[in-house]
């Protein structure tokens, strides 16, 4: 039987968030302790087996009550890049939205010494990104 704060950690899990996030806001304390103190707290409560049992109930929950997933989002978008007759400024919106969901607008930080470094993100396409995912076209 999970605790109160147990049962909120693997909500806020399979809600998204990360081990972190999801055990700083299960445990409230641990907003003041260090990253690292936090970070192997919510890695040894993920790995407690009634607490993974529930992640893995409640995401199953979930995917049966949503009617849109990501996987159908990706599909829906490849649909509209590989579309015979489909607008080049579709095509292009298409792939900025699929490249927005995966992160790859992300900045990264780079560490350098004063001179000017412009990172880039890397870029997939978005065949090799469902293959990658298992995701069938």
């Amino acid at each position: 039987m999970l605790t109160r704060q147990q049962e909120a950690f693997a909500v806020n899990l399979a809600d998204g968030m990360s081990q972190a996030e999801a055990y700083r806001r299960a445990y409230p304390r641990s907003q003041s302790w260090k990253d690292t103190a936090v970070w192997s707290q919510a890695s040894r409560l993920a790995m407690h087996s009634e607490v993974v049992a529930r992640v893995v109930a409640l995401r199953n929950e979930l995917e049966a009550i949503q009617l849109w997933r990501r996987c159908d989002s990706v599909r829906a978008l490849v649909g509209v890049v590989r579309h015979n007759d489909a607008r080049h400024s579709d095509i292009i919106a298409a792939v900025k939205e699929l490249n927005l969901m995966h992160g790859y607008n992300e900045p990264v930080k780079n560490e350098h010494s004063g001179a000017i470094d412009f990172a880039v993100a890397p870029v997939i396409s978005p065949e090799d990104w469902m293959r990658a995912h298992g995701v069938e076209a």
